[in-house]
């Protein structure tokens, strides 16, 4: 008998909104109880695995409330929790999440900021399971498309979908300024993170890395720009900098992938919010070994706000760097000598060979 998660599920609570709405500055036992849940559902719990049945009455909970309440947050969490706990153990269970999704779009108490944060938690739900489907052979591909099970989608449908429903989200560039935090519980935000979330990063953060969808990317960041520029987060701002950069390095030439660079930094120096994916951006410096190193010292000198694993890191890779040793794979060209090239003149003092088998792979 296949088994369908009802949209509404009955359970005798009566919850003061907890999350999205305004709350009591005093912790009532139901507030508490919500509370419990959502440190009990938390990943890093321990033995996580063997409580994930006995934790399904809980996410249910959390869904009941969200729904009496008109808190779309919490009812978000609960959902999200409850499809945690039971797609990859029921087929059924999955399409019901996507039914469910398209579904409370129908709800008649969201206001447009939630029905937004729908949107943009639907699209983040699709990006997230994609990779389970996208590499379907197009032999199983369906001829006739389901808008709302991805299970046969081809990437082109994929593709389809994510800028139908981009489009959507930008359509208001404003709209995407405003802070992500009232719906912290849906999207998953520590209190810890580092800068100002909102709809727009979270949107970012989020974009499929396919290179059809190039022209869409640059399209979202010319739109999002002003608005960001004008909006308090500097994380937005920053974000979308590092999202343009990436998005121009191959056709940047050394210089101008050093400039970038230098730019960038020099933006964002005072603001602890460089620390954020940094890492990878400092990735397209196009020198190594030396250069890269004095680099990166200038960089801790010179960026007053990095956090202190961040300068750690770059501390750590700057002596990495200039240490006398360089890891490079062998020219398979030539079945009698091996070739290694080097991107500079070094003085070679020694070299190390080492030999590996290479595994047999029996295909079916």
């Amino acid at each position: 008998m296949k088994i369908r998660y009802a949209l509404l599920v009955a359970l005798s609570l009566s919850l003061p909104s907890y999350g999205q709405k305004k709350q009591s500055t005093k912790a009532t036992p139901q507030i508490q109880r919500v509370q419990q849940i959502q440190r009990i559902l938390k990943p890093n719990t321990s033995r996580q695995k063997d409580r994930n049945r006995i934790n399904i009455p809980l996410t249910r909970e959390l869904i009941d409330y969200g729904m009496k309440k008109h808190d779309l947050n919490i009812l978000l969490q609960g959902y999200s929790e409850l499809w945690l706990r039971t797609v990859d153990r029921d087929p059924e269970a999955q399409i019901n999440a996507y039914q469910t999704l398209h579904e409370l779009k129908n709800l008649p108490w969201l206001t447009a900021t939630d029905r937004l944060a729908l949107k943009l938690f639907t699209l983040r739900y699709y990006f997230k399971r994609q990779d389970r489907y996208r590499y379907r052979s197009e032999e199983i591909v369906a001829k006739h498309v389901d808008p709302i099970n991805p299970d046969h989608w081809s990437e082109r449908d994929y593709n389809t979908f994510y800028t139908t429903r981009i489009r959507e989200l930008i359509s208001d560039p404003a709209a995407l300024s405003a802070s992500l935090k009232p719906y912290s519980a849906a999207f998953s935000i520590d209190e810890g993170t580092i800068g100002e979330p909102t709809f727009g990063t979270e949107l970012l953060n989020n974009f499929p890395e396919d290179d059809a969808l190039e022209a869409l990317h640059r399209e979202v960041l010319k739109t999002l720009r002003p608005a960001a520029e004008a909006s308090k987060s500097v994380y937005y701002r920053a974000l979308i900098d590092r999202h343009q950069i990436h998005l121009d390095k191959d056709k940047m030439t050394e210089t101008q992938r050093i400039e970038a660079l230098e730019g960038y930094l020099k933006k964002y120096a005072t603001h602890q919010e460089v620390s954020t994916g940094l890492s990878s951006l400092l990735g397209i410096y196009p020198y190594q070994r030396l250069r890269r190193a004095r680099f990166l010292e200038s960089v801790i000198q010179r960026v007053t706000a990095l956090t202190p694993g961040m300068r750690k890191q770059l501390g750590e890779e700057a002596k990495r760097c200039r240490r006398p040793e360089l890891l490079q794979r062998a020219d398979h060209s030539y079945l009698d000598r091996v070739g290694v090239h080097l991107e500079a003149p070094y003085l070679v003092t020694k070299a190390t060979v080492q030999l590996y088998k290479v595994p047999t792979i029996i295909r079916p």
